[in-house]
């Protein structure tokens, strides 16, 4: 690409390169990233879980994926809702904790077919939760007070490595599957996995808060200075 003066503008500005990786706010993002995407990309574990653990027919088993399809509007609806009023990060934080909850009570809840409805709820909690916390992936990055003209270079940096997950997690599951010949334990030590990335990317989260604890005050006011 050349500038009007028709010098050669260079593609990678190093400089700005440095500047992003410095900001604290570019690595919470990424492991805000990182952390939900892990979930996302392994929710379809809860399906061979469900009729390990469950006992459930190959029929409930699917209908509980497909069910994250119908929570994903759920939770992206409500979530950008509830961010324009309250904060995009508070919203994600909120998500997490959710989140963590309902990966405890896949993992804590004793495997009966009886015990079908609980799972329900708690992979409800999950799916809404994943889905709202990934609505926010790059909606926190107006509080990171990023400035406009190197919020590309931002993006390059945090996208790769954030969503780097869709490699990392597959394996692990893999693993984790494999040492424990496909059993529920298995599949219990995977979600307790999953959910000590929610419990980081919580701590990241609210991390992010304190850091831009100023620019969300102003953000805030801006919002109420403009309904007024």
């Amino acid at each position: 690409p050349e500038r009007t003066d028709g010098v050669p503008e260079k593609l990678f500005n190093i400089p700005v390169l440095k500047r992003v990786a410095k900001m604290p706010t570019t690595w919470l993002q990424i492991l805000v990233i990182f952390c939900s995407y892990a979930m996302i990309i392994s929710y379809f574990y809860i399906t061979p879980y469900a009729t390990s653990a469950f006992g459930a027919s190959a029929i409930i088993a699917a209908a509980l994926g497909y069910f994250s399809q119908y929570c994903r509007p759920v939770g992206c609806f409500v979530s950008g809702i509830l961010a324009d009023k309250f904060g995009s990060s508070k919203i994600c934080a909120i998500s997490y904790v959710i989140m963590i909850a309902g990966i405890a009570g896949l993992i804590v809840t004793p495997g009966s077919p009886s015990m079908i409805w609980m799972i329900l709820v708690f992979i409800a909690a999950i799916y809404a939760s994943m889905y709202a916390i990934q609505s926010m992936h790059y909606a926190i990055m107006e509080e990171g007070d990023y400035p406009l003209e190197i919020t590309g270079t931002a993006t390059a940096i945090i996208t790769p490595i954030g969503y780097s997950a869709e490699f990392f997690m597959p394996i692990i599951g893999g693993m984790c599957l494999d040492h424990w010949n496909n059993s529920e334990t298995g599949y219990k030590v995977f979600f307790g996995i999953l959910g000590a990335l929610a419990l980081i990317g919580l701590i990241a989260i609210l991390a992010w808060m304190v850091i831009t604890k100023e620019k969300r005050m102003q953000i805030m006011a801006e919002k109420n200075n403009g309904k007024e």
